[in-house]
């Protein structure tokens, strides 16, 4: 058995439960995986604006089929009519978005898809970018060389993402630096960039190289972990012309829960420990106690600076966490990002 089998059946083997709807087992070459957690399908601003192109585009809803991994606590009936195929897969609990995309994979591989388009639950689709994508998938398909094909992701008018690799942001982190990638930028990118989940399409065949979606990612720094690996094996990053709508949970620091910023830093400090060489860790303590002087000047919660000027000094990375490390009563969004990585002084 493999380890992103052994991967997939250990997480919520009891509790999963799936449906079907649309038309009969897909042999799209596009795969989607939708992420819901406490989120109607029907107000997922991801589902609700691809079925609404496919809809209106029937030859490209050909090229794709779907799946929507709920980890509300309840299941939800999902249709998606005759628009595509659709399966829905209710994870009885929220173990964040590794074990979502690990099915997705797995489910991927096992259909003949090329492509595995990942997307969380806020992100606004539109037929431009789903034709573009289309399009890219099939000039790059055949070739092993493109690993990632990505859009740029705009909140508030400025590009989120892709942005730079977070490593080589610790090591450049008291120069003026310009954003990675202009917005008319588009084509296969030569720099260590690194881009956020949603949105993003990747060879089916790459992923299984480097075993799947690291589970110790399980919610925050699990993009960042995959583009590094899909770097290191060679793969290239395509950059599309589409930018795409993306509502970001971490742009006010005391909306953030405690939970998160704590998984964040875990995150964040597991990946520099497990990739980063000498002097990129060395910039990352600089930059965790910068940061720590900025929330204690910010974030009214005091114990969030605290134990990011403890981890400076640390860098204490605790054994893998399979499940969610969280108080029950506080509840986490879909989506992969905690406080953002520009923070300054």
């Amino acid at each position: 058995m493999s380890s992103l089998e052994s991967s997939l059946q250990s997480a919520f083997p009891s509790t999963r439960s799936s449906q079907h709807s649309g038309p009969g087992a897909s042999t799209a070459s596009i795969l989607a995986v939708v992420v819901l957690y406490n989120r109607a399908a029907s107000e997922s601003e991801s589902l609700s604006s691809f079925l609404a192109a496919l809809r209106d585009n029937p030859e490209l809803a050909r090229q794709f089929s779907i799946i929507v991994y709920d980890n509300s606590e309840r299941a939800q009936l999902v249709e998606a009519a005759s628009v595509c195929h659709l399966e829905y897969v209710h994870g009885g609990g929220n173990g964040g978005l590794a074990p979502a995309y690990n099915y997705a994979l797995t489910a991927a591989r096992d259909h003949r898809a090329t492509w595995l388009l990942l997307l969380d639950q806020d992100t606004s689709l539109t037929a431009d970018y789903l034709r573009e994508l289309h399009e890219l998938c099939a000039i790059h398909g055949d070739s092993n060389q493109v690993g990632a094909i990505v859009p740029k992701l705009v909140s508030g008018g400025v590009v989120y993402s892709p942005e730079s690799n977070f490593l080589y942001q610790m090591t450049h982190q008291f120069r003026a630096v310009r954003h990675p990638v202009a917005p008319e930028a588009s084509g296969i990118q030569p720099s260590r960039i690194s881009a956020y989940n949603s949105g993003a399409a990747l060879r089916v065949s790459a992923l299984v190289e480097v075993g799947g979606f690291p589970r110790q990612y399980w919610l925050d720094y699990l993009d960042h972990a995959v583009f590094h690996a899909l770097r290191s094996r060679g793969y290239l990053l395509c950059l599309m012309h589409a930018s795409l709508e993306q509502r970001l949970s971490h742009m006010d620091v005391n909306e953030v829960p405690h939970w998160r910023h704590r998984n964040v830093l875990t995150a964040q400090t597991r990946f520099v420990v497990s990739h980063g060489n000498f002097l990129e860790r060395l910039g990352y303590r600089l930059y965790l106690l910068r940061t720590s002087r900025f929330l204690h000047r910010k974030c009214r919660n005091r114990a969030v600076w605290k134990e990011m000027l403890l981890q400076a000094f640390l860098l204490r990375v605790p054994s893998p966490s399979l499940g969610a490390p969280r108080p029950a009563r506080e509840e986490p969004d879909a989506g992969s990002h905690g406080p953002p990585t520009g923070w300054k002084d």
